[in-house]
């Protein structure tokens, strides 16, 4: 396997505490891995066509990580969010 210098090194206590504190899905795994391992910032619709998903799917699946602080939305694209203490449920929405 050919490895991008650019790549980030993801300490494993990062994902070990993501197993552990999240339960995740199948594709939600195989996104977070994508997301991890590209040099760059990827798309929900470069995952989609990867992966040979729904997009609407995907889109799901991207909204529901960034809506637990696993992924953050960037312009560039989606990262991943390095920060264990701020991964958690989404916050519900105050009635207005």
């Amino acid at each position: 396997m050919d490895f991008s210098p650019k790549a980030p090194i993801v300490p494993g206590e990062w994902l070990e505490t993501l197993a552990v504190r999240v339960k995740l899905r199948r594709t939600e795994w195989r996104v977070i891995a994508i997301v991890l391992s590209s040099p760059d910032p990827v798309t929900a619709a470069s995952l989609a066509k990867r992966f040979h998903l729904d997009y609407g799917l995907v889109k799901r699946i991207v909204r529901e990580l960034i809506g637990w602080n696993i992924l953050v939305r960037t312009p560039s694209g989606l990262q991943f969010q390095p920060d264990h203490t701020r991964w958690g449920p989404p916050q519900p929405r105050e009635a207005t």
